[in-house]
């Protein structure tokens, strides 16, 4: 089954965003663009999700891939039976945070997702080692990361996706004047999330 691909208005800004890089960097072919070359061996195993066949694979040639800063929180053992491999599907029961990055990824025409969790062989000593040394460079070349900084685990889910809802914006009609009231800083709320405390806060 497929992420619902339903429309979200809060994602016209990354889109026009990653398009406007795409549109900048088409003659320059700068880093981003590049992305995981396959002459670069500083990332030995590039594996992304595919998100439309919720599959772990190889990525692809030159894909474009979006990456998910999240946090982990407390191991559920149903997800942790996972098995990284190549063509391996996606367990049934995936975290809000993953499934709702995913569908994120799906509505802004980009395919593949790279997640830790899932592309990165959790039981294989040598290939964590190897990649966890290269993760600025895993982060660098994504198109864009997605932040899940709200919750304290990955069952939270970014609010205004799917079932999680956003805080409404207080306001009041005045007179026939309606008055919004001032949002906290978002540089503040997010220094005070457990994701800023994690040891990659990219």
């Amino acid at each position: 089954m497929q992420p619902d691909r339903k429309p979200n208005p809060a994602n016209k800004s990354v889109e026009w965003n990653a398009t406007s890089c795409r549109g900048l960097h088409s003659t320059s072919r700068t880093v981003c663009l590049q992305l995981w070359n396959p002459e670069d061996h500083r990332v030995p195993d590039k594996r992304v999700i595919d998100c439309e066949t919720r599959t772990v694979l190889d990525a692809p040639e030159g894909c474009e891939f979006t990456a998910l800063s999240y946090v982990w929180g407390t191991p559920n053992r149903e997800e942790d039976v996972f098995s990284v491999s190549t063509e391996a599907l996606l367990p049934d029961t995936l975290p809000l945070t993953v499934r709702d990055a995913m569908q994120v990824v799906l509505e802004l025409g980009i395919r593949y997702l790279w997640v830790d969790k899932y592309c990165i062989d959790q039981y294989n000593p040598t290939e964590l080692q190897s990649q966890i040394s290269v993760m600025d460079f895993i982060y660098d070349r994504a198109v864009f990361t997605i932040i899940a900084a709200c919750g304290d685990d990955a069952s939270f889910g970014p609010p205004g996706v799917s079932s999680r809802h956003r805080i409404p914006q207080a306001t009041l009609n005045l007179d026939g004047r309606i008055w919004v009231s001032a949002m906290q800083n978002p540089q503040a709320v997010v220094k005070k999330s457990r994701w800023f405390t994690r040891g990659w806060t990219y």
